[in-house]
């Protein structure tokens, strides 16, 4: 019982630091909004980066020596060839955006990482505020009607710079929960699909419009799949000392070899999801 309270203590202060650290790159973040950005966008963006490497840094300490979350990386070994690239991932944790940031940051492109979010992250006090204010984010109401004309703007955008991207965004729509999981089986049944017990049923209207569209620039679709070693991790589970570990795998399709249609390309990305159901489910085993 003293052991469990003084980790509390020692986590709540650490947590405090961290959380005076977050505010600290917000305001840098925001100084680069209100005196760079309206000067040079390109300087806006090397220092956007460079905070946001930064803070990386920090977050991956935090995670290995403060929460004692390990994580390992499986990845293609073509990736680190990849400029150009639609990500796309499974979503369980808000953890979910650090992880994938880290393995960013292991081929050296957290400076071309770009997220299609939920429009509803950038008001997160802190972290979601600081990822609005580096102003490579796109944020939608995941919503077709609404976004499809915001998303292609930026589309366009894209396709008219010369710089390298890696645009990621969680097919699912939303995390995993036992909630989003049962209408994703229920969904499933009434389409008379197979349903999946680890991963939501994917949405495939924003998928089809990026890959369609970006094709002519990318030059491969990447998977990620991360996998937690229990369930995603929790503040109980770091009071009771529970050693969490998590496994990103990432592999590497060439655009070349998806489906030129849409009803193809919405059957790969099904099949694909399918895939991550059973590999999560073998590494929860």
């Amino acid at each position: 019982m003293l052991k469990m309270v003084v980790n509390a203590v020692l986590l709540g202060l650490l947590f405090a630091l961290l959380a005076v650290l977050l505010v600290v790159v917000n305001f840098v973040l925001l100084l680069n909004v209100v005196f760079i950005a309206p000067f040079s966008q390109q300087l806006f963006r090397i220092v956007a980066a460079e905070v946001v490497t930064v803070w990386l840094a920090v977050g991956k300490l935090y995670m290995q020596h403060v929460l004692k979350i390990t994580h390992t990386i499986h990845a293609d070994s073509r990736l680190k060839e990849v400029e150009k690239a639609i990500i796309i991932a499974n979503h369980q944790s808000m953890i979910d955006v650090v992880v994938f940031n880290q393995l960013a940051a292991k081929f050296n492109r957290q400076h071309e990482l770009v997220f299609l979010a939920k429009n509803t992250f950038k008001y997160v006090p802190l972290v979601g505020w600081g990822a609005y204010l580096t102003g490579t984010n796109v944020y939608l109401q995941r919503n077709w009607t609404q976004d499809k004309s915001k998303l292609r703007d930026f589309f366009g955008k894209l396709l008219s710079s010369k710089r390298p991207f890696w645009l990621m965004f969680y097919p699912e729509g939303t995390r995993l929960t036992d909630k989003s999981l049962a209408a994703s089986q229920a969904f499933n049944r009434q389409q008379h699909r197979p349903h999946f017990d680890r991963v939501l049923s994917p949405r495939s209207k924003g998928f089809i419009a990026a890959t369609q569209t970006l094709r002519p620039e990318i030059s491969a679709v990447i998977d990620v799949t991360i996998c937690y070693s229990h369930r995603p991790p929790l503040f109980s589970h770091i009071l009771r000392g529970t050693r969490m570990s998590i496994a990103v795998h990432a592999k590497v399709f060439p655009i070349a070899d998806l489906p030129l249609d849409d009803e193809g390309l919405r059957e790969w990305l099904f099949d694909l999801f399918k895939a991550k159901d059973k590999l999560l489910s073998a590494s929860s085993s």
